[in-house]
């Protein structure tokens, strides 16, 4: 059965059950397809961290890349399938980097990534995309809501900083992660327009 039909046979029986109006099915459809496609990502994760023995790191990336990503916008996948494989490489990036830097022993790389990040969330949050458009004041709302996240990013940041310094370099690459998709459809932008 594929995500559609799951969703569209859920959306139905959901309708059925809370005596909807049945002109709310498209609706339902799509929150339930949003809400599959979120979980199984979360999960897919979640076992990759379990097969990396990295579960502490792979919270401390869920909680930075997707806290900053749901207001910040940039990249999004055609298809759920795509968007499922790009969570899990994105996932496989941060983790194999993150990895590298703390054999450097050094904190100047994820201070380096979290300044970097910071300016390319705080200036161009949230990116617009045709494939996830916003209205003006949405936009406006996500702008807001993205600076206040980047804020208590910043402040996580520190206590990681003082108190778990290890868990610095996966956070600091998960917020590095959120600006490289954020820029990806912005080149993509500039690239249309030059042509």
């Amino acid at each position: 059965m594929s995500l559609y039909h799951c969703a569209d046979f859920c959306a139905e029986k959901l309708i059925q059950h809370t005596n909807t109006p049945s002109s709310h099915k498209p609706v339902f459809r799509y929150g339930i397809e949003l809400t599959i496609s979120t979980l199984s990502s979360i999960l897919s994760v979640l076992f990759l961290s379990l097969l990396l023995n990295a579960t502490i790191e792979t919270i401390v990336f869920l909680i930075a890349y997707m806290s900053l990503r749901i207001w910040s916008g940039g990249y999004h996948a055609k298809t759920y399938a795509r968007c499922f494989l790009s969570t899990n490489l994105t996932y496989l990036a941060v983790y194999v980097i993150s990895r590298i830097l703390l054999t450097l022993e050094s904190v100047w790389p994820p201070l380096i990534l979290l300044f970097a990040a910071n300016i390319v969330i705080f200036t161009w949050a949230p990116v617009k995309n045709k494939n996830h458009p916003l209205s003006e004041k949405r936009y406006q709302q996500n702008k807001k809501i993205a600076r206040i996240q980047l804020f208590v990013y910043n402040l996580v940041f520190v206590v990681f900083f003082i108190f778990l310094n290890k868990l610095i370099f996966i956070f600091s690459v998960s917020g590095a992660a959120v600006a490289a998709l954020m820029i990806i459809p912005m080149l993509k932008q500039w690239r249309e327009k030059d042509v």
